[in-house]
């Protein structure tokens, strides 16, 4: 029997399967989801609130230029502010940090000269004009970190490549940039209280580096654990030589009859 050409199509028996959520990659790389800053938001958003979901989608693609695009647009302009905010306000009279040299038992520095202070906020917002350089650069630096980590606590197995760990760290930053720009502000609260702003603020920095790890952690496939252990354990071995280098100095300087 020959088929009428002029008959309607029959309409299948089932629905096409939704596409599955775990193969999708990030919101930012989908441009049909929407402008750039609706993408840049709900990447942000899925990052912050399901970070094993933001890892394994993260190590769905090596394409490093849409993360750095996404930290160009979500994370340089806060942390670009959170700089300007500090050497605007920042006292360059050494008060701010006269508390920790007096908890580690050492001599607080004398006061600068006039033309120290001229010389110090120069340097201070020539790094606020270079900061995408700079910004370019600690990420490169802290990328091979991470990565030196993960092949210290042998969690390279998977093979996913340096790619996945530069955007790990890219779309975190991007993500918690926000976070460095409000303890930024701790520069405006009165001198009795700043030692206080900067624990407060050192702590946070470890929270967002743990945080960075979990994420790491999950876009190479391993325990969060082994992701924030990669994070820390070359900072400390750095750490450690560099403290024990500066060891002997900084006790010659606190002996009583140093001059």
């Amino acid at each position: 029997m020959e088929e009428n050409p002029y008959q309607a199509p029959e309409a299948p028996l089932e629905a096409p399967p939704a596409p599955d959520p775990a193969g999708m990659g990030l919101p930012w790389e989908d441009r049909t989801q929407g402008g750039a800053f609706a993408r840049a938001l709900a990447t942000a958003r899925l990052i912050l609130a399901n970070p094993e979901d933001a890892g394994r989608r993260i190590s769905r693609s090596k394409a490093v230029g849409s993360s750095i695009g996404f930290f160009a647009l979500a994370g340089l302009p806060f942390q670009w502010a959170a700089q300007a905010l500090t050497a605007a306000f920042t006292p360059l009279d050494g008060s701010a940090n006269a508390w920790l040299f007096k908890a580690l038992h050492l001599p607080t520095p004398p006061p600068p000269a006039p033309e120290q202070l001229g010389f110090t906020k120069v340097i201070m917002w020539a790094g606020v004009a270079l900061a995408p350089l700079t910004f370019a650069i600690g990420m490169l630096i802290a990328g091979l970190l991470a990565h030196l980590g993960l092949w210290m606590v042998k969690g390279l197995e998977e093979k996913r490549g340096l790619e996945t760990t530069y955007r790990s760290l890219l779309y975190v930053g991007g993500a918690t940039a926000w976070v460095a720009f409000l303890s930024a502000f701790g520069v405006l609260l009165p001198k009795g209280i700043l030692p206080i702003h900067q624990l407060f603020g050192f702590a946070l920095a470890l929270g967002i580096l743990t945080f960075q790890g979990m994420v790491l952690g999950h876009a190479h496939g391993l325990k969060p654990w082994k992701g924030v252990l990669a994070i820390f354990l070359p900072w400390v071995i750095l750490g450690c030589c560099l403290g024990a280098c500066l060891a002997p100095v900084m006790m010659g300087a606190a002996a009583p009859g140093a001059s």
